[in-house]
């Protein structure tokens, strides 16, 4: 369906914007359906309203213009503000001629965009344009320029606002690509005593941030403002964190930020109390039918990466999907712990196991998916109704049912901090040289909920190498290839090797603390010693995921002066100093 008599009555008040400025009278529009609801719309030059050699130059530059805004439109479904749009054209042309223009889009706060827009010239062909023969003024400001030796020509377009809110297909067109909601609810014993008091997605990460920062950062840099955090699993520190959003730009009258808290349903309903995560989308329900947006993007608290989630929205448009799982290539090794998944040629999903203890495949589920708005909804409340957890069940139903699933292959930096190993190690890889998650990319920035802190202040004895110091640290020891969050305290004569030490923790003179975790307000006494010995015995109460010599102590715990706390040992929440005093705790002991 592409005729030009569908303009005026798909999209009325585009149409009627158009014809209301005088300089699209050169532009003849068509609209191209792409999925329900969502359409790609063509801007030409009008041959009959053209100029002495077929095309007038102010509309020929225009049209192109439009053009890339349409394509904007088709990307993100959303005309929005756009700066600086140049359109480069690689081969002269004639009337009659397709032209191909690569178009990188400037926009607020230094983002680029990149995209393709096709216009067939209908006129007496754009390599004829002199340099000087045309100029529009108002809100549109062109400059061109070329050079004879090459057979292209070069266009800068700004445009100081052209923003629609108005819908392709009659209804009034959502402000935001997608609906996000963020899964940031499950226990994680995984992570021992780290989320003994605190929701994995609240746990520190990196000095100053927490971990549920990265999926609301990607949200925003992604143009995505319409986002709820499900929460259940101890929140409060979560909730506290996150706010009314405003560290994200999430404080906003219309959408904006919203935690959805667990409740209890009414006695025979599909549950009593939320029971996975797919069990807690279907408690909300009506937060997703209420939305403006078509597509539902779920997401897990608990990773941490970046991403642009607007590609991985398009491909699903364009595939007319209905389920895009974003997926990566993993160690045969650790494929127990993904859902893993097979595509054929095309990216569809042909087979998918949740955790299998043998697999011949090694594309893992990151955990990422869109979903159509209406399949959602409809299978969560008929088929699927008692399903409760997405990859264990809801995937592999819709698989069954015949339902479109494709696969969206990411390559960047992502890494799934489930257990006390990993997330070490997740701290730990920032302090390469050049780290695979860059912290500094002025272009992406991941947003926190900042504390009012003084810069680091390093003593005159202190030494520190290869570390990364948070606001309110305080060195005058030595601290050797160490994270430290706010407002850590490293005594003289006291040691940090290999740690990851949390906010507000004490380490007093001549202490020693040799790969270890430390939770936040921890004291550790004068001249003990964390992490000791060559004894690498398996924490008892979890051989399994703790056996690298990785010490945990918990929240608000006091560690005595003088006392020895062996490696691969568990010190819990706020141990008092007396439980210990005298003590020395053996390797893999828990406490």
């Amino acid at each position: 369906m592409s005729e030009s008599s569908l303009f005026p009555q798909t999209n009325p008040l585009l149409y009627e914007t158009l014809q209301a400025d005088p300089f699209t009278r050169f532009l003849g529009a068509t609209l191209e359906e792409v999925s329900p609801g969502y359409a790609r719309m063509r801007l030409a030059v009008r041959p009959e309203l053209a100029g002495p050699q077929g095309v007038t130059h102010g509309g020929t530059v225009f049209a192109l213009a439009e053009a890339a805004l349409a394509a904007a439109t088709h990307a993100y479904n959303v005309v929005h503000l756009a700066l600086n749009i140049n359109i480069t054209f690689h081969q002269a042309t004639r009337p009659g001629d397709t032209l191909i223009a690569e178009v990188q889009e400037q926009r607020a706060g230094g983002r680029t965009a990149s995209y393709q827009v096709t216009v067939t010239d209908q006129g007496g062909g754009a390599s004829l344009l002199p340099a000087s023969a045309w100029s529009i003024e108002r809100s549109r400001c062109l400059s061109h320029r070329s050079n004879p030796a090459f057979p292209f020509l070069s266009y800068t377009v700004r445009l100081a606002r052209f923003n629609l809110r108005t819908p392709f297909g009659g209804r009034r067109m959502a402000t935001r690509s997608a609906l996000a909601l963020i899964l940031a609810g499950g226990a994680s014993p995984g992570l021992s005593v780290l989320t003994a008091l605190r929701a994995e997605a609240a746990l520190p990460f990196a000095g100053k941030y927490r971990i549920i920062d990265f999926p609301l950062s990607n949200c925003v840099n992604s143009e995505i403002y319409d986002v709820g955090v499900l929460t259940q699993y101890q929140p409060r520190s979560l909730n506290e964190h996150v706010g009314n959003g405003r560290p994200w730009d999430l404080d906003r009258s219309a959408g904006g930020l919203r935690l959805l808290q667990p409740y209890q349903s009414y006695p025979g309903q599909s549950g009593v109390w939320q029971e996975g995560t797919a069990d807690a989308v279907r408690f909300h329900l009506d937060i997703i039918q209420e939305a403006d947006q078509e597509l539902v993007l779920v997401l897990a608290g608990d990773h941490i990466y970046k991403m642009d989630y607007r590609p991985m929205l398009r491909s699903h448009l364009e595939r007319r999907a209905d389920v895009t799982i974003a997926v990566r290539a993993v160690n045969p090794y650790e494929t127990h712990r993904f859902g893993m998944l097979t595509t054929d040629p095309d990216g569809r999903v042909t087979r998918f196991q949740e955790k299998p203890r043998r697999t011949r495949s090694t594309l893992a589920s990151m955990g990422i998916y869109v979903f159509s708005r209406e399949l959602l909804v409809n299978w969560l409340t008929r088929d699927g109704r008692s399903q409760r957890d997405f990859g264990h069940e809801v995937i592999p139903g819709l698989l069954e049912n015949g339902k479109r699933l494709f696969g969206y292959n990411i390559l960047s930096y992502w890494a799934d901090v489930g257990n006390v190993q990993a997330y070490w190690e997740a701290n730990m890889a920032l302090l390469a040289e050049t780290p695979a998650l860059d912290l500094y990319d002025s272009e992406w920035v991941i947003h926190t909920r900042s504390e009012e802190r003084p810069p680091a202040l390093l003593g005159a004895e202190a030494q520190v190498d290869g570390n990364l110091l948070s606001d309110g640290c305080r060195v005058d020891g030595r601290v050797v290839r160490s994270v430290l969050s706010p407002g850590v305290y490293v005594a003289p004569g006291a040691v940090v090797r290999d740690s990851v030490i949390f906010t507000d923790t004490v380490i007093g003179p001549g202490a020693v603390i040799d790969r270890a975790i430390v939770d936040k307000e921890v004291h550790i006494g004068e001249g003990a010693c964390v992490g000791e010995g060559e004894d690498n015995s398996p924490n008892r109460d979890m051989p399994n995921r703790l056996n690298t010599g990785i010490t945990v102590i918990g929240k608000g715990a006091h560690i005595p002066a003088g006392t020895i706390v062996g490696r691969n040992c568990v010190i819990r929440p706020f141990l008092k100093a007396k439980q210990l005093e005298g003590k020395t705790v053996p390797s893999g002991t828990t406490l």
